[in-house]
């Protein structure tokens, strides 16, 4: 008897040690969970303390992000908001900015349209009256006087469009300028060497080769596209369509042939690094695990520790560049595109009303004004190609 209560009782002080351990175990874990953490946000406070965002946030403040709220408190507290998940930016806010530029656009190209369509109805009208009283000689005078006119507006708005595609051109390549220097030291640090020795010459040629080649190039077949057209239509006699589109062809075969290569070759070798670099930094984990003793579980934790702020920091600033892109490009975009639809409606409400070369060069400009389209769209598209794939790169390296 004397033995089976002697049994119960250690059998009791087991079940009761058992328990204080495994509770003491618990709270160890909760508590580790929770220093981690706090670890984590001291780690991403210190790495963005060490961080020069002070180019991208002067760009910020020369052109601004079109009033879509994307960094309206800079560009750092936009970063840190993302990664503390308190970045209340919607598609809505975003929508209401392009809203809001759409129907500011609309209105500066109505002045403009207005006027052009009542040239035209003016000249309709006056030949209407005319009708056999004045020789062929002095309603050609009157065409050209009307003509004249009508390009004199159109011409002064179109350049004034091609000013604000260069200008977006430059803008985005001062922010390229002050971006992948960040993204690219962040990715060295991550230990992704072979992605940014990959991404390195490829992000020079996109910040200064791709748009010098756009300046220098696809502008001037614009102008000179353009220019034709107009001239083109001064005359029945003067036929200059297979002119025209001879340049128009041209630019547009640079620019699909730039952007096509640009992005093939970017893509395969930026993946090829990313996983060149997953499979280092795996084997790193591995080597601090299994072959320093002792300490190496310790030095493997906080080796992800440093990687998992390092992700996040990238990620987080590649997200609100991808952003701020797409409000860089998003005004001149609407406003050509509006100007242009706007040509083409006028050119179809002239057309039955007088003379054809009036609508021909109308619908002609509206069609060149696709290369400035394209332009922007073109270097925007590489540019956020590019950050997606370096935010792409080394994320499962640290999982």
């Amino acid at each position: 008897m004397k033995k089976l209560k002697n049994k119960i009782l250690i059998i009791f002080l087991l079940v009761v040690a058992i328990t204080i351990i495994c509770g003491t175990n618990a709270y160890a874990a909760e508590s580790g969970e929770e220093s981690a953490e706090e670890k984590l946000e001291k780690e991403i406070e210190d790495k963005l303390g060490q961080i020069d965002f002070s180019g991208i946030e002067s760009w910020l403040d020369e052109y601004g992000d079109n009033g879509a709220g994307i960094a309206d408190n800079g560009f750092l507290q936009a970063v840190k908001d993302i990664i503390g998940g308190k970045y209340d930016q919607d598609a809505g806010g975003f929508i209401n900015a392009l809203a809001n530029i759409a129907t500011s656009c609309v209105k500066d190209a109505l002045p403009a349209l207005i006027s052009v369509f009542a040239i035209a109805l003016l000249y309709s009208i006056v030949g209407g009256l005319s009708g056999g009283f004045l020789k062929k000689s002095t309603t050609e005078l009157i065409y050209f006087a009307c003509y004249a006119a009508m390009i004199s507006i159109v011409i002064a708005k179109v350049a004034s469009l091609l000013m604000k595609a260069s200008a977006t051109i430059n803008s985005m390549q001062s922010l390229m300028n002050a971006t992948f220097p960040i993204l690219l030291t962040l990715l060295t640090a991550l230990g992704s060497v072979t992605s940014a020795s990959v991404y390195k010459p490829m992000t020079a040629v996109l910040a200064t080769g791709v748009t010098t080649i756009v300046s220098s190039l696809v502008m001037p077949l614009f102008i000179a596209a353009t220019t034709i057209g107009i001239v083109g239509n001064l005359s029945k006699n003067v036929k200059l369509t297979k002119l025209t589109d001879f340049f128009k062809s041209c630019a547009n075969f640079i620019l699909g042939g730039i952007f096509g290569i640009f992005a093939t070759f970017l893509s395969v070798q930026g993946l090829t690094g990313a996983i060149a670099d997953t499979v280092s930094i795996k084997t790193a984990k591995f080597a601090l695990q299994s072959y320093i003793p002792l300490l190496g579980g310790y030095l493997s934790d906080g080796f992800d520790l440093v990687l998992a702020g390092l992700v996040l920091i990238k990620n987080s600033a590649g997200l609100v560049i991808a952003l701020l892109i797409l409000a860089a490009i998003a005004a001149p975009v609407i406003e050509i595109a509006v100007f242009s639809l706007g040509l083409r409606l006028i050119s179809g409400l002239i057309e039955p009303l007088c003379d054809d070369r009036f609508s021909s060069m109308l619908y002609g400009v509206s069609k060149n004004l696709g290369i400035l389209i394209a332009m922007i769209i073109g270097v925007g598209f590489m540019f956020i190609v590019t950050v997606m794939l370096i935010v792409a790169t080394c994320n499962a390296g640290v999982v």
